[in-house]
C-alpha cells in the first residue's frame, strides 16, 4: 500500500510513491516528462568525525589553521556531505578557509576578541567541537616534559606519545603552536597532534624497522 504523498495540481488523483517511481505515470501534472528515465542518486556519507585539537588558545589577533579527520561509509571514494563550520559566538572568533580533502577537514580560526567560544563544525549528520579561548596577551611556553623518552612499536601500529606544557601563565592555556616531525619518515610518520586540557598528543605509526626521533616543537620550546 502506497502513502499519499501529494495531490496534483488539478486535483484528480492522489500522487503517491509507486506513480513517482514509475516512469511518465504521473497523469495531468503539468511539467511532467511522459517515459522520462528514473535517476537513482546515492551518496558517500560521513560515517564519523574528530576534531585533532580539542581545544586552541590563541592571542588576539592571531590565527591558527586547525583540522578535523573525517571518514565515509566508501573510504575508496570522496564524501559527498558538505562541511559547515560555524562559532558559537562570532564576536570572539572567525572561521575562514573552510576545505574538506584527504580524509581532513581543516579551516582557520581568528582571534578577535577575549573570551572563550566553540566552534561547531558538521559534516553531513556528524559533529565535532573545538573549544577557542581568546586572549589579549599571548601565553608562551614556559616548560615541556615527555611522559616517555623512548617507545618502540610493531610496523603498522599506531602509539601516542604525550607533551605536558606549562605555560608561563599556568591559568590560561598556551596560545603557541605545536608541530611535530620524524628525522626518518620511512620509519616512523606522525599522524596526528591533538591538543587537550594542557597537553599534547603526537601520534606515531611504524611503517618500516628502524629508528627515528620524534621531535616536538612548541613555540621557541622543543623536546624529543
Amino acid at each position: 500500500k502506497c502513502k499519499k504523498l501529494f495531490s496534483d495540481p488539478e486535483g484528480k488523483k492522489e500522487i503517491t510513491a509507486k506513480d513517482i517511481l514509475v516512469p511518465g505515470s504521473i497523469p495531468n501534472v503539468p511539467g511532467s516528462i511522459p517515459n522520462a528515465p528514473v535517476v537513482s542518486v546515492s551518496g558517500n556519507y560521513a560515517s564519523s568525525l574528530a576534531a585533532y585539537d580539542k581545544e586552541i588558545a590563541l592571542k588576539k589577533g592571531a590565527s591558527r589553521k586547525v583540522s578535523f579527520v573525517v571518514t565515509a561509509n566508501d573510504a575508496a571514494k570522496a564524501i559527498t556531505d558538505i562541511p559547515a563550520a560555524v562559532p558559537a559566538k562570532a564576536k570572539i572568533a572567525s572561521v575562514s578557509g573552510l576545505a574538506m580533502a584527504g580524509g581532513k577537514v581543516t579551516f582557520t580560526v581568528k582571534g578577535l576578541k577575549a573570551g572563550t567560544t566553540n566552534i561547531n563544525v558538521k559534516v553531513g549528520s556528524k559533529t565535532a567541537v573545538v573549544k577557542v579561548t581568546v586572549v589579549k596577551k599571548a601565553n608562551q611556553a614556559k616548560t615541556v616534559a615527555a611522559s616517555k623518552k623512548k617507545v618502540s612499536m610493531k610496523k603498522g601500529a599506531s602509539k601516542k606519545l604525550t607533551v605536558k606544557i606549562t605555560p608561563k601563565t599556568k591559568k590560561y592555556l598556551c596560545t603557541d603552536a605545536i608541530t611535530a616531525s620524524s628525522s626518518k619518515k620511512d620509519s616512523a610518520g606522525i599522524t596526528a597532534i591533538t591538543v587537550k586540557k594542557g597537553k599534547a598528543y603526537v601520534w606515531v605509526k611504524g611503517l618500516k624497522k628502524g629508528k627515528s626521533t620524534i621531535t616536538v616543537k612548541i613555540g621557541k620550546k622543543k623536546i624529543s
